[in-house]
């Protein structure tokens, strides 16, 4: 397994984790209240980019760990929009208990997406340093032959 098979490997953990949290939070929050309706809870804003962030980031997982285009892209739209949801609790709260857990996830989130872009600059380099050099020695094989 490849380093960046390695990365997109902990990118769908943690979208994973993040999506089990979200989902035993809303539960308990559900359960704890009781005039609240299902379908008001799941069109929040904060609800829906957390959702999303968690599902981008699983398939940015998937995409990186079965080598697939975009897989990066995924990844920075989710770490997008965690920075989005972390930065409104902060601004909300300024008690570290209640951001701490997002921040450390954002921060390890930021550290995958830019493995992935930094990793698939290099070995997109290599294939095309690779490429040329096959294109190269096509050529020099082809005039000695004339």
């Amino acid at each position: 397994m490849r380093f960046r098979q390695f990365c997109g490997f902990c990118l769908g953990l943690l979208g994973t984790w993040c999506m089990w949290q979200l989902g035993v939070g809303l539960a308990h929050f559900i359960h704890a209240t009781v005039d609240i309706s299902i379908p008001s809870i799941m069109v929040e804003p904060t609800i829906v980019m957390r959702t999303t962030s968690a599902v981008a980031a699983f398939l940015a997982g998937l995409a990186a760990l079965t080598e697939r285009k975009g897989g990066a892209w995924l990844a920075g739209i989710s770490t997008f929009l965690f920075a989005c949801v972390t930065l409104e609790i902060f601004h909300g709260n300024y008690n570290i208990d209640v951001w701490r857990d997002d921040y450390i996830y954002l921060s390890i989130l930021t550290v995958l997406f830019l493995t992935l872009v930094v990793f698939r600059r290099e070995e997109a380099e290599r294939e095309e340093g690779m490429t040329d050099a096959l294109s190269d020695e096509v050529h020099s094989d082809t005039a000695g032959a004339w």
